[in-house]
């Protein structure tokens, strides 16, 4: 039973080829997101609004081991604070970027304030002023 995560997925797309029905409802969810992503991107596309768009997707916390999920090989998960819990991954996508930006990877400590420097100076070229802030710029 799931007990903290509500999922929902159409009921043509459950084939049961998982392990467990939960397991099964994760990797749809996974399935349907990836499909949410391309058509957003399409519709970016389609209204002339790709070009300028920064897209930026962030988990909140580790996996729910009850729920299936699985940190592995790190210690703990969802609402612990071992490292299963906290470490998550990240991404950010543009055309913006430079051509030898795209496609890297940043294995650094980044915590949610760091986002806006990042994002203000790297990501859309703003280089004014922040004033004091508890962000770090990961650009």
């Amino acid at each position: 039973m799931l007990t903290s995560t509500q999922l929902q997925v159409a009921k043509d797309t459950v084939y049961n080829t998982t392990e467990s029905i939960q397991r099964e409802y994760l990797v749809l969810t996974s399935a349907a997101m990836d499909t949410a992503f391309a058509n957003l991107i399409d519709h970016l596309k389609e209204k002339g609004m790709y070009e300028n768009s920064v897209i930026i997707v962030a988990s909140d916390n580790g996996g729910c081991s009850h729920n299936t999920g699985s940190n592995y090989p790190l210690r703990g998960e969802k609402n612990t604070l071992f490292e299963g819990g906290l470490r998550v991954n990240a991404f950010v996508h543009s055309p913006l970027f430079p051509a030898d930006v795209q496609g890297t990877t940043l294995d650094c400590m980044v915590h949610n304030v760091d986002w806006l420097p990042t994002i203000l100076e790297g990501a859309v070229g703003w280089d004014g002023d922040l004033g004091p802030l508890d962000g770090v710029n990961h650009w």
